[in-house]
């Protein structure tokens, strides 16, 4: 009875796989060899060495973010362990890679105007345009919004998002992604992880593939794990996934408030295989998978 079973569920998988247009399918084969293969081939190299990408270590200095000693977790040591693990996949096959810190210094507000002249970089040009484009603002409120934005760069000792966001600009990049470490005060069975993009910027549909990009190969790294997608608007969307000039992904990899998601983050094995997977999504996305 239970062959039998098995045997009608192969069918009716079947029959819908037969139902995907041909090239849905092509597509679907390309993402899983990709996915299955521990090599580029020539041509992927190729492109991949033409590409940079800004990681962000989120949090770091001042700002330790959430703080879990008794799981071994604090999420600015991590979350800079995490984005190491990645560059070093992504430096492997070519990938240029640019850290909005390394954890030892990041720059003040006077390093980073004399970046922007050097650049010959508008930032208040460039964040009018977005904000009265694709926030829905206009007059007075761009202006308070442009201002709250120059505020933001400051230089204590918190790097804040307003700053990364600013760094990563004037870099420039193929895309940014910036990692962080989850936490729930209320529910110690929250687990997973979890992707964010903004919808109101003019890199929304490159930030909605590269989130799809990441969120297949997490899966497959992780077939049982949760991963979440979600997709805010300006007003209530992470900073550094609007204010970024390029498709921008926020990455939260687990929470440290749940002892089995802490168990795997603190382990360099598991954090070794996290960093190939988050790496592999960038490279699809690179790619054009």
């Amino acid at each position: 009875m239970k062959r039998f079973l098995s045997l009608l569920l192969c069918l009716a998988l079947l029959a819908l796989w037969g139902c995907v247009p041909p090239e849905e399918q092509e597509e679907e084969s390309r993402k899983h060899n990709f996915l299955q293969s521990e090599s580029r081939t020539p041509e992927e190299l190729a492109i991949l060495g033409e590409k940079t990408v800004i990681l962000d270590p989120g949090h770091g200095f001042e700002d330790p973010g959430c703080e879990y000693p008794n799981n071994g977790i604090i999420e600015r040591e991590l979350t800079l362990v995490l984005a190491e693990k990645i560059a070093a996949v992504l430096e492997g096959h070519g990938v240029s890679v640019i850290f909005t810190h390394m954890g030892e210094g990041f720059p003040g507000r006077e390093a980073l105007d004399a970046l922007a002249k050097e650049k010959g970089y508008d930032l208040d040009t460039y964040l009018t345009h977005l904000i009265t484009a694709f926030s829905g603002r206009d007059g007075a409120a761009v202006e308070e919004t442009v201002t709250a934005f120059g505020a933001g760069v400051n230089g204590d000792g918190v790097f804040d998002t307003f700053e990364r966001a600013y760094y990563a600009n004037l870099q420039g990049g193929d895309l940014f992604l910036s990692v962080h470490i989850n936490a729930s005060g209320t529910n110690a069975y929250a687990a997973g992880s979890d992707l964010f993009i903004c919808s109101d910027t003019p890199h929304e549909a490159f930030s909605a593939e590269l989130m799809e990009a990441m969120e297949a190969s997490l899966l497959h790294a992780f077939p049982a794990r949760r991963v979440g997608t979600r997709t805010y608007p300006w007003d209530g969307a992470f900073v550094v996934t609007k204010y970024a000039d390029m498709p921008s992904l926020l990455l939260e990899a687990g929470f440290a408030s749940n002892s089995g998601d802490a168990a795997e983050l603190t382990d360099p094995l598991w954090q070794d295989t996290f960093a190939v997977a988050v790496a592999e999504g960038i490279e699809m996305y690179l790619l054009g998978f």
